[in-house]
């Protein structure tokens, strides 16, 4: 919520915070949320499927106590 206040400028507002622009005061468009939300996440879950195995390798050598 903070984020929010200080960035005035459009031109600084990262991808989560267009969401909020689909929010009206009385009633929101729910299905234009959503599909922003899906195109947020969708980078990171197109990182993560391609980096899976490097992921995973890296949790396990974390795990060991040596």
């Amino acid at each position: 919520m903070m984020a929010s206040t200080y960035l005035s400028s459009p031109t600084w507002k990262t991808l989560p915070f267009s969401v909020l622009e689909f929010t009206g005061q009385y009633s929101s468009n729910y299905a234009v949320q959503f599909a922003v939300m899906a195109l947020t996440a969708a980078p990171a879950v197109i990182v993560y499927i391609i980096l899976n195995k490097h992921i995973t390798k890296g949790v396990a050598m974390g795990a060991v106590k040596g």
